[in-house]
């Protein structure tokens, strides 16, 4: 295999890699957002488009009063 061919084929890795990762950053990244940041349209980079706050973990953890954390104890 030629030189360019080994290239083309990692670029063509790489940019499959960053479309099958997308989807789980996206998913961080919302879960560090305020709700009204996640309504307010599409915001991608933490600090530079919105400021990122822990308060949806803080509610799920501790503060929803169905104890999620137990359900993890077993």
């Amino acid at each position: 295999m030629s030189a360019v061919g080994r290239i083309l084929g990692r670029v063509a890795l790489l940019l499959w890699a960053a479309v099958c990762l997308f989807p789980l950053y996206w998913m961080v990244i919302g879960s560090f957002k305020s709700p009204a940041d996640v309504a307010g349209g599409a915001t991608y980079l933490p600090f530079v488009d919105f400021r990122p706050t822990l308060a949806a973990w803080r509610y799920i953890f501790l503060e929803s009063g169905d104890d999620t954390l137990k359900r993890f104890g077993n």
